[in-house]
């Protein structure tokens, strides 16, 4: 959470990313671009699939 503050991202909106991404890597994928200094706050913008 710390890490994605320092790189301007809010939190909370990293981790719902990170959480939303992760089922769909292939097992034994990198995660390297995942980490908060990989990504923007544009690529953490998830659709509003719930409206």
């Amino acid at each position: 959470m710390e890490t994605a503050k320092a790189n301007g991202l809010e939190p909370y909106a990293w981790f719902r990313y990170i959480l939303s991404k992760l089922p769909q890597l292939p097992k034994g994928s990198s995660v390297e671009h995942l980490l908060p200094m990989k990504l923007t706050q544009d690529d953490l913008k998830i659709a509003d699939w719930w409206k």
